[in-house]
């Protein structure tokens, strides 16, 4: 495990890779839920609908004309394989996110306040979901509570160096 200069639970390096393990998570449920939902209820699945606005022209190719239905299973298969990029991304960066950090607390506090945020952000903007301001409230409470007990965890672990104090003892 590395060791911090300063003693703090996680260093810089290790915040910004959990935050991006937080930010991978949440991508990771857009693509999945762009590729994998359906939506048998509803006369026309949401998401090839969705995916189709995106590409309301045909596609041209030397082989003939590719409509929309056809591109947007193609769009399926691409989100399915960036949902499994995602997961791998999400879980390489938080395991090395661990790894600098003297307690798991800390990585799994900043990535759950990323993943939370970030999919309350890509839910607005992928799928018009409505998050309002008792969502933000909520999110904050919860990005406190865990914070204050990633600080909790750090100020009762005792050092290493106070470890091997009292094994000389």
């Amino acid at each position: 495990m590395a060791s911090n200069v300063d003693g703090t639970l996680l260093d810089v390096v290790g915040l910004v890779l959990a935050a991006t393990s937080g930010v991978f998570a949440a991508g990771s449920s857009v693509f999945g839920k762009l590729g994998v939902t359906v939506d048998e209820d509803s006369e026309a699945n949401t998401q090839d609908v969705a995916i189709s606005k995106l590409l309301e022209i045909s596609v041209e190719t030397p082989f003939g004309t590719i409509e929309a239905p056809q591109t947007a299973s193609a769009l399926r298969l691409i989100c399915f394989l960036c949902f499994l990029l995602c997961n791998f991304f999400m879980w390489l960066t938080f395991a090395k996110a661990l790894a600098r950090s003297k307690s798991s607390l800390a990585p799994m506090a900043v990535n759950t306040g990323f993943n939370f945020a970030s999919s309350g952000l890509f839910g607005m903007m992928f799928f018009g979901e409505n998050v309002n301001l008792m969502w933000w409230c909520g999110m904050s409470l919860i990005v406190t509570g865990v914070t204050i007990i990633a600080h909790e965890a750090q100020g009762s672990e005792p050092d290493s160096d106070d470890k091997t104090k009292k094994k000389k003892q």
